[in-house]
């Protein structure tokens, strides 16, 4: 069962969760220069947070507006590119299909590339928010602002009012 991509101990995962581990955020430099347009005059961001707690069918109601409205939402193959969004954003949607889903999931894990991700990891670098208080004061950093306004700056770029984005957190 080490392919199992609903199992989070399989040889894919662990894989995935190495490859997040790696200083992929000193490429945002080269990434900044990908962003074809900076649209900054608008001031919206269409962007819509299912925040629940566990085990409260979150999970169930991420994937039914994902197949109900088709919106932009964070994969798990572009949530291992949580330190590059725009980069990570392009590799999604150049390998990713049109997601349908079975409705399983294993605690909130998703199985395979095109599966719905809760973006612990995402979410954590770009708002610096843990599950842990001690690691949000480890990782309290003066940036934090810059940071929140390059991701807005991205996520104002890939979406528009036809077309949200999706996140879900726990």
């Amino acid at each position: 069962m080490l392919l199992n991509t609903n199992n989070r101990n399989n040889l894919i995962v662990k894989g995935a969760r190495c490859f997040q581990k790696l200083p992929i955020g000193k490429f945002q430099p080269l990434e900044r220069l990908l962003i074809p347009n900076q649209r900054l005059k608008d001031n919206n961001l269409p962007i819509i947070f299912l925040l629940a707690l566990p085990r409260s069918g979150s999970t169930l109601i991420y994937q039914s507006l994902i197949h109900s409205f088709q919106p932009l939402y964070l994969s798990n193959l572009w949530n291992l590119f949580a330190e590059l969004p725009y980069i990570g954003s392009i590799i999604n949607t150049s390998f990713s299909k049109v997601y349908t889903s079975d409705f399983k999931s294993q605690y909130g894990f998703i199985k395979g590339v095109n599966g719905p991700s809760e973006g612990f990891k995402f979410w954590s670098y770009w708002t610096n928010s843990f599950l842990d208080e001690r690691e949000n004061i480890l990782n309290n950093s003066s940036n934090s602002f810059t940071k929140v306004c390059y991701l807005r700056s991205i996520l104002k770029e890939l979406t528009s009012l036809d077309n949200p984005i999706l996140a879900g957190y726990l």
